[in-house]
């Protein structure tokens, strides 16, 4: 019996944490070239995402958001900061449902993208 009602929850709790992945544009003068994002939940939290991408240029940025307050700041090993301002089709959804994210590098580089 007990098999019969911890799998099935284990399953549904593990396939609430896979990974988002959505695409965009990268930016950098007047080159574009596509890059995506992924966002992982936390397996405890509807609303806290770990979130992850690589620039075309191998350096990957890493961070967390809160979607209750939809922007991040994600770091690259070299200290580089990247902002990204989110936009949910539904707020309480959030990836789930879709949006926008725009995002901008302190080098200036930009990333447009579709969730």
């Amino acid at each position: 019996m007990f098999k019969r009602i911890v799998i099935p929850v284990l399953l549904i709790t593990l396939s609430a944490c896979a990974p988002k992945n959505f695409n965009g544009t990268f930016t950098e003068g007047q080159e574009s070239l596509p890059v995506s994002m992924t966002a992982t939940a936390h397996m405890l939290s509807g609303t806290d995402y770990s979130l992850e991408t690589e620039l075309p240029d191998g350096s990957v940025f890493k961070g967390e958001i809160d979607t209750r307050h939809p922007s991040a700041i994600l770091y690259n090993t070299k200290g580089k900061s990247m902002k990204c301002d989110f936009s949910f089709k539904n707020k309480k959804k959030s990836f789930k449902a879709g949006g926008k994210a725009v995002c901008t590098t302190s080098e200036g580089q930009s990333l447009d993208l579709t969730f």
